[in-house]
């Protein structure tokens, strides 16, 4: 699929991935339906629809009337402590609007991504790739795995990518990597875990990624992350020192000692070996997602002083 003229429809436009998204598809001359909930996208030439997408009729009538090429599914409640809290909500969010806007998808022909996620297995295993059985162990999980699974069976197009990313935020909802800059820049302590590992990726390679897949029609399971493992305390080590703070107020700390309402894979590291292949090269590494934070510094939206 290689039409720059193709029409997209991306649900939780207005999110950390989905608004960055409906930018980078505008610059590339893509026609964007954005689909948000509460806060607006405000992106100049995108068609932007409030819906709640838990109603399944809004839903359908929607799609079919924009018939789309492509749907990007990035709506989710990622608080994984709100989902443990509220297990329904979780699950008309991720397993009813999913079968939603899958089913309607397929009905109109369009080309799915669903945005899964990396909290799939109970975290005894590192680095898995898209064969490991999944083994879900809190609400969020559950549920997302339900939903990957409704949008894979969808259609044979279909695309479930396994991630974690990080970037800058919105107004009004902070990513990991805005906290620990703001945190860094105020010279508070930071607990960071050093028994929780990951393959972050961040957001504008994330995009760029995701883009090139949907070129290239993947199709399945696709783990779309970074290339390097490391712990969350290791993370923002890194973040520190390319944002010029020595890091001497980051302090371990355990995912155990935290009172958590869900409990927590200690590892999330995913293997991405097969989207290298697919692609063409490796995913990048810590040091190059965390560069782009700092490509523009006005990407960093609470504007951390290099020092």
């Amino acid at each position: 699929m290689n039409d720059n003229s193709q029409h997209w429809l991306i649900t939780g436009a207005s999110g950390l991935l989905g608004h960055p998204l409906v930018t980078a598809l505008r610059a590339g001359g893509h026609a964007v339906t954005a689909i948000r909930s509460t806060h607006p996208v405000g992106i100049s030439g995108v068609r932007e629809i409030a819906l709640d997408i838990t109603h399944g009729a809004a839903v359908t009538r929607v799609i079919a009337d924009s018939r789309p090429d492509v749907i990007v599914h990035a709506a989710g409640l990622t608080n994984v402590d709100e989902c443990e809290r509220d297990p329904d909500g979780a699950r008309k969010l991720h397993v009813d609007a999913t079968r939603y806007v899958a089913d309607e998808g397929a009905r109109v022909g369009a080309k799915l991504v669903y945005i899964s996620t990396d909290h799939l297995w109970d975290g005894t295993q590192a680095m898995v790739d898209e064969g490991v059985p999944t083994y879900p162990i809190n609400a969020y999980a559950h549920t997302k795995l339900e939903g990957e699974t409704i949008a894979l069976a969808s259609s044979g197009t279909a695309l479930s990518i396994r991630t974690n990313f990080f970037g800058p935020g919105r107004p009004w909802r902070k990513s990991l990597s805005d906290w620990i800059l703001e945190r860094l820049g105020e010279g508070a302590a930071l607990n960071m875990f050093t028994d929780a590992y990951f393959t972050p990726i961040a957001l504008d390679h994330l995009i760029r990624l995701l883009i090139d897949c949907v070129r290239l029609d993947c199709a399945g399971l696709l783990n779309l992350a970074g290339g390097e493992r490391l712990s969350k305390y290791d993370f923002a080590m890194a973040l520190a020192t390319a944002a010029g703070f020595s890091g001497a107020s980051i302090r371990r700390a355990s995912v155990a000692s935290f009172g958590f309402a869900a409990p927590r894979p200690r590892d999330m590291s995913l293997d991405t070996s097969r989207a290298a292949a697919i692609l063409g090269h490796p995913l990048p590494s810590v040091a190059e997602s965390i560069a782009t934070l700092f490509d523009d510094t006005s990407k960093v939206r609470n504007a951390v002083p290099i020092r």
